[in-house]
């Protein structure tokens, strides 16, 4: 099974950057463009003579050239290895919140009026690598299945209340109204996370810290399937 993401805006991100640095970007629909090169995600580049094309899972965003692409995407990564994990990033005027766990960058999430938005870490540095000329077959090596049914399913901190009381202990904010935010994550063989997506939440200021939560938990006791730690996908509840 192949990752499993959520949508992404990365396109609006990556032309706000290009927007910044003076390159020519333009908005087109999803459903005019066909056949990526290669996909990230559910995001896609297209590469004709020196033009590059973005393309991500509601709209297509950027035309540029490749060099201005590349410049665009190293700016942002570069954001991101420099920050902490709850730092708010600031991209063309818009403030996204860097989730990183463990060190390792996971996404950037904003929130607005149409929901929470978010920019997959490794799907930059996908586009980054593909750019600077590695095959999708270098990108692909290693790539592990994720499994959904678990047989034994992880536990924070090797307890079955790990969860339950790290959530207790660490959140801040206490919502105006109470409720439940549900949030997807994959969690690694050894534990760490490398995915986070809110399924469901509330308002923003609850999605922003259940995410920013449950991104900084400590390693998680692996799933396991036929007795060997697997690669799993898990969905935790963070309570306001």
């Amino acid at each position: 099974m192949k990752r499993i993401f959520g949508k992404l805006l990365l396109c609006s991100v990556v032309a706000m950057a290009m927007m910044g640095s003076g390159a020519v970007a333009q908005e087109v629909r999803t459903d005019s463009y066909k056949t990526p090169v290669y996909p990230f995600s559910n995001c896609g580049l297209a590469a004709e003579g020196d033009q590059v094309t973005v393309v991500g899972a509601d709209t297509c965003v950027v035309a540029a050239t490749k060099d201005a692409a590349l410049a665009a995407i190293s700016t942002i990564i570069g954001q991101i290895q420099r920050g902490e994990n709850g730092d708010w990033v600031e991209l063309a005027g818009r403030k996204w919140m860097l989730l990183k766990n463990n060190g390792n960058p996971l996404s950037l999430v904003s929130c607005g009026e149409k929901g929470m938005a978010s920019l997959d870490c490794r799907c930059l540095q996908d586009m980054e690598d593909w750019l600077m000329g590695k095959t999708p077959e270098e990108r692909g090596a290693g790539e592990e299945e994720i499994f959904v049914f678990l047989e034994v399913e992880p536990m924070l901190g090797g307890t079955k209340d790990g969860w339950k009381n790290y959530m207790l202990s660490n959140v801040r904010l206490q919502a105006d109204v109470g409720g439940k935010v549900f949030v997807e994550i994959i969690i690694e063989k050894d534990g760490s996370i490398s995915y986070v997506k809110v399924l469901r939440g509330f308002n923003c200021a609850a999605n922003f810290e259940a995410m920013r939560v449950v991104a900084a938990a400590p390693k998680w006791s692996p799933a396991k399937h036929n007795g060997k730690p697997v690669r799993c996908q898990y969905v935790v509840s963070v309570n306001f």
